[in-house]
């Protein structure tokens, strides 16, 4: 059964802008995204929701790009960002030069629009360019969304990144004003696909504010370093497959696969890396079918004058 994700049931947003009055603790300042939805959300000591973090299974995890890519961005361009930010998150040094036990993988492009898990089905994790339209509830202001479906274990199952490229501008290398730096958000929402959510640390990658016309992207700070480490720890003994769960798929559910293409993932490296700022908002929308949760998380743009 397919089952596609949509705003049902409830939707409850949080809005975490840094300002010169928000205090930011030495302790964990980093949070994970979890289980928790609506009116069940509770703080722990850290401020972080006190129910199940979210964590993939496998060590191995697979992401697509839609293959139209963008009409407004390069696709080559988008292709190098995309390789530099799995490079980045995969290579983060947790000590040592151990690196976090979770491994990024680019599986084939998708002719797939939607974002949406087939629940018994193959299916695939999906980096989407919206240059037409920004659906629904999302607010023009929104920079991009990821959207993650889990089980009440916390056990995520598929993940899709959208970017509003219909309502902003964004830019592949140094970011001049009315544009903000494609990396930066990519690192952001990848942060988010691998089940980080929002840091209180102004310099974190996820933290939660972006402005326009910041320049080239930083690289991650410590503490987005402490929150993948925390999350997947080196040596961590868990298997390496980054099929999707039953099977990959480059098509949406209930369309016929094009020629040629396959029932199984296959892995593809990534290289480079460079620099930058944050930013963003976050809206959780439950949803869903066979006790699974669909979570969005967005990135919201802020101007500062």
């Amino acid at each position: 059964m397919s089952s596609r994700r949509s705003a049902v049931a409830f939707t409850l947003a949080f809005v975490a802008f840094v300002t010169t009055g928000l205090a930011v603790t030495d302790a964990n300042a980093f949070c994970r995204t979890t289980t928790c939805k609506g009116k069940a959300c509770k703080e722990d000591a850290n401020g972080c929701d006190d129910k199940t973090p979210l964590k993939w299974p496998t060590s191995c995890v697979s992401l697509s790009l839609d293959r139209k890519r963008s009409r407004v961005i390069d696709a080559s361009g988008i292709d190098i960002v995309v390789a530099d930010v799995i490079w980045t998150w995969n290579n983060v040094d947790c000590g040592g030069g151990k690196h976090p036990s979770i491994k990024l993988t680019r599986t084939p492009d998708v002719s797939c629009g939607n974002d949406e898990y087939t629940q018994g089905g193959p299916n695939a994790n999906v980096l989407h360019f919206r240059d037409d339209f920004w659906e629904g509830d999302k607010s023009n202001d929104t920079l991009a969304t990821t959207n993650a479906s889990f089980d009440a274990k916390g056990v995520i199952r598929d993940a899709d990144i959208s970017v509003n490229t219909a309502n902003n501008r964004f830019a592949l290398a140094k970011a001049e004003p009315g544009t903000y730096e494609l990396r930066t958000v990519l690192l952001h929402e990848v942060g988010h696909f691998l089940g980080i959510a929002h840091s209180r640390k102004p310099d974190s990658i996820m933290n939660a504010s972006v402005e326009t016309g910041k320049g080239a992207a930083k690289t991650l700070s410590d503490d987005d370093i402490e929150a993948i480490c925390t999350a997947y720890p080196p040596g961590e003994d868990r298997p390496c497959d980054p099929t999707p769960e039953g099977g990959f798929s480059t098509t949406c559910a209930g369309e016929e696969p094009e020629s040629g293409s396959g029932a199984k993932a296959c892995a593809v490296s990534a290289p480079s890396r460079s620099d930058g700022a944050a930013g963003w908002s976050v809206v959780l929308l439950g949803v869903i079918a066979s006790g699974l949760i669909a979570r969005r998380v967005r990135v919201q743009r802020r101007r500062r004058s």
